[in-house]
């Protein structure tokens, strides 16, 4: 996934330990088998004693509970004995994975996010955001340009898909990655930065802006991201992702119950997402 597994692949093994990284292809949330088939054969193959969440942390969830079940597929008998699996509860996990369903959370506490709408009429004609329920890295995140392509988006849906349509939010990108358990909660608030080669930016040449992330304090956008996790009393790693307005005024906008992009910022900042996830783990 990008660069987050060698991230966490880096940063644990400087601690001494041995850590393998499985590729996946970009598809693997609507990919369930390939997911678990390639799953199977790495851990059949180097026998790790934990498996983190790079990407597709529901199925991963759903295994851990088969293991905890004792289930095992019939070609690989006991191929979950002895692994711990760094991730939560599937119920918890599918509850902040999901957009929709995220959202529903959100609004429950009373977390400030950017008003949504149930179709297209109803928006009119604002600027809006279109979401599917899940998506990895911004895929399947679209501005339309009017509502005649809010229409096509929908109707390029999967059947029974739920999707969002939430007003777009104009200002910066703020992004919180937590690690919560009983006794121990650590945070680290990035925004992020765009870096343009025409002003002096450093991006190898490309037109296009390349992204960084500016470590700061952000006290109200730590404060919503713990009280969505602790009302699902959830335990592990998670990042959130907000939008900060021309007033400073932050607005969430989802959640991704699993290690993010920003875990190498966070690491060289001084907050080592990976080794204390694992350390808790072990316990």
């Amino acid at each position: 996934m990008g660069n987050i597994g060698p991230d966490v692949r880096d940063t644990l093994a400087a601690h001494g330990l041995d850590v393998r990284i499985m590729d996946f292809p970009q598809n693997v949330q609507r990919d369930e088998f390939g997911y678990r088939r390639l799953l199977m054969k790495t851990v059949a193959a180097c026998r790790p004693g934990m498996i983190m969440p790079i990407g597709n942390p529901v199925t991963l969830a759903k295994i851990a509970e088969e293991a905890a079940a004792g289930e095992s597929p019939r070609n690989f008998p006991g191929i979950w004995d002895g692994i711990v699996f760094a991730v939560e509860k599937l119920e918890k996990v599918r509850q902040l994975d999901g957009k929709v369903s995220c959202s529903a959370l959100a609004a429950s506490l009373g977390i400030r996010q950017p008003n949504i709408y149930s179709s297209p009429e109803e928006a009119g004609d604002r600027q809006v955001i279109f979401k599917r329920d899940v998506s990895f890295g911004g895929q399947g995140v679209h501005l339309p340009w009017n509502r005649k392509s809010l229409e096509n988006l929908i109707a390029h849906q999967s059947p029974g898909e739920p999707y969002l349509i939430e007003d777009f939010i104009k200002g910066d990108d703020y992004s919180i990655d937590v690690v919560r358990f009983p006794g121990c909660t650590q945070s680290g608030c990035y925004k992020v930065v765009e870096h343009h080669p025409a002003t002096g930016g450093t991006d190898r040449g490309s037109m296009c802006p390349s992204t960084g992330r500016e470590m700061c304090s952000f006290p109200e956008i730590e404060q919503m991201a713990l009280r969505i996790l602790d009302s699902l009393d959830y335990n592990g790693v998670c990042g959130m992702d907000f939008r900060v307005d021309a007033d400073g005024v932050p607005w969430f906008l989802e959640c991704n119950p699993r290690f993010t992009g920003g875990v190498k910022s966070q690491v060289e900042a001084g907050f080592d997402i990976p080794y204390i996830l694992y350390t808790h783990q072990k316990r």
